[in-house]
């Protein structure tokens, strides 16, 4: 398992996040916050689709849904194997509305610099 703190203190690699909007229904919202409104694009699927681009025994991809938690009452729960995603995986509730699906990817130094 990657150690979060090793990969932070020398600089091992990157985690890239690749967010995905689950909801039935376009936003409104979601288009005049991240996108210029005349340049975006919409690409629908499932989570059961993104999950099938990635093979199954990559270790280094997670795909997983959002939470989103009241801070000043909850906290992460931080009991399983997956314990180094678990800070991107949690969201203030405010931002419920997105509804999103993360695929979160870690890129080591040595992939980026063979171009992986």
């Amino acid at each position: 398992m990657i150690d979060i703190l090793y990969v932070c203190e020398f600089g091992l690699g990157n985690f890239c996040i690749c967010c995905w909007h689950e909801n039935d229904y376009e936003s409104a919202a979601m288009w005049k916050l991240y996108s210029d409104l005349e340049n975006g694009i919409a690409i629908q699927s499932t989570f059961k689709n993104l999950k099938e681009c990635f093979f199954e025994d990559e270790p280094d991809v997670v795909i997983g849904k959002v939470e989103y938690l009241n801070y000043n009452e909850d906290s992460i729960p931080w009991g399983n194997k997956l314990y180094i995603y678990k800070p991107f995986m949690y969201k203030r509730r405010s931002f419920e509305y997105e509804n999103e699906i993360w695929a979160i990817v870690f890129v080591r130094n040595e992939e980026k610099r063979n171009n992986k």
